[in-house]
């Protein structure tokens, strides 16, 4: 169940949050739903395996597990949008020496990846999927 908490919030709000797998959805966080299971987990490994492999081949940028959170958009009001992939790929020359290691990545992936759990409404998927790709990631999976 995704549960609404409050709005308004900052990127350093956000890091203050970090026990806690939150996203923003218009401006409203949101926690990320947690009843995964093992058969979620073993797909995004498998998932993240092989882009790993290719990645590795191609020296192509880099695979990112499950928990970066992504910035897609902010305002004025704050970030408007935030999301955690299971499984990300950043293409190589996004992460420079400029890029802060420290806080979430501020962009899109250029490759989500989203593993449905059982009882997860399409929508969300849908919802999940639109961000990614309105606000950058060329590729959802």
């Amino acid at each position: 169940m995704t549960n609404q908490i409050q709005t308004g919030f900052t990127i350093d709000d956000l890091m203050g949050l970090n026990d806690k797998r939150i996203e923003v959805v218009n401006g409203e966080l949101r926690e990320k739903d947690m009843s995964a299971g093992l058969i979620h987990k073993a797909i995004a490994k498998n998932v993240e395996r092989a882009l790993e492999r290719c990645t590795d081949k191609h020296k192509g940028g880099v695979v990112l597990s499950d928990g970066l959170t992504y910035v897609l958009h902010t305002s004025e009001r704050g970030v408007q949008f935030a999301r955690l992939p299971d499984v990300s790929f950043i293409r190589q020359g996004r992460i420079t020496s400029e890029t802060d290691l420290i806080h979430p990545f501020i962009g899109a992936p250029d490759l989500a990846v989203e593993v449905t759990s059982p009882g997860q409404p399409a929508d969300t998927l849908r919802e999940r999927e639109n961000d990614y790709l309105r606000f950058g990631s060329t590729e959802v999976w």
